[in-house]
């Protein structure tokens, strides 16, 4: 439905396309995005919404992903706990990452990052500030 909505604000070059793209742009940023962090590592959901996106302008997705971090920030408990397990989950998989395991700890970070890319991101990001050594296995 909101692909649907995505191709038809694309296709259409009459007034009501702001209004379509608009609609979808809400429904994705309000509902779907939100909704991919508390549902377990599903590719094929992650893959679906990422095909909605590639089809929005970057300036818009990364206001969508910019106001899909800002609803983790809130004090919505079910977004907090969601944040907390991808953190937990991803520190977990850091601690054992070393240069000679990188692949297989890489697919298991992968599958963490499947429903919570933001926070996973965030936790990578902290720990290899904290951990120099840690750069070179986690970009491999």
């Amino acid at each position: 439905c909101i692909r649907q909505h995505v191709i038809a604000a694309a296709a259409a070059s009459c007034a009501n396309s702001k209004e379509e793209q608009q609609r979808a742009e809400d429904a994705l940023g309000s509902c779907v995005l939100p909704a991919l962090a508390l549902i377990p590592a599903n590719p094929g959901a992650v893959n679906e919404v990422w095909s909605v996106l590639a089809m929005l302008p970057v300036t818009t997705r990364f206001r969508l992903y910019s106001d899909w971090k800002a609803i983790f920030t809130s004090e919505r408990p079910a977004f907090a706990a969601a944040k907390a397990v991808a953190e937990s989950d991803t520190q977990k998989v850091m601690r054992r990452l070393s240069k000679d395991n990188v692949k297989e700890f890489g697919r298991k970070l992968g599958k963490v990052a499947h429903g919570n890319p933001l926070a996973v991101m965030h936790s990578i990001v902290v720990q290899i500030e904290a951990y120099t050594n840690m750069i070179a296995p986690v970009c491999d």
